[in-house]
């Protein structure tokens, strides 16, 4: 929620001051992957608000650290688990 909130002040700043680079700041934005950009968020409110150290630590810290790997894991279809027989079946009868 609060990503949604700082994208959203985001484009009433840039609305307000009619700043070219903020306008193309917020176009990007909008183009990334949700996903990764809740991420990117989240470790930069990190960084500014819990640890006031300004530098998300990102694991891995660099662009070329990001392995092949990496990234198939997070495309990869989920493994389906086994089932953990939970007793249903005594709590709600007409499952």
């Amino acid at each position: 929620m609060l990503d949604t909130i700082l994208v959203f002040e985001m484009e009433i700043e840039a609305a307000a001051s009619y700043d070219e680079w903020c306008a193309m700041t917020l176009k990007k934005l909008r183009e990334a992957s949700p996903s990764s950009l809740k991420v990117t968020l989240r470790s930069g409110v990190r960084a500014r608000l819990v640890d006031k150290d300004f530098a998300p630590k990102w694991d891995p810290p660099s662009l070329e650290e990001v392995t092949k790997e990496m990234v198939d894991f997070f495309v990869s279809p989920l493994i389906s688990e086994p089932e953990l027989g939970l007793p249903i079946a005594s709590r709600e009868p007409s499952v």
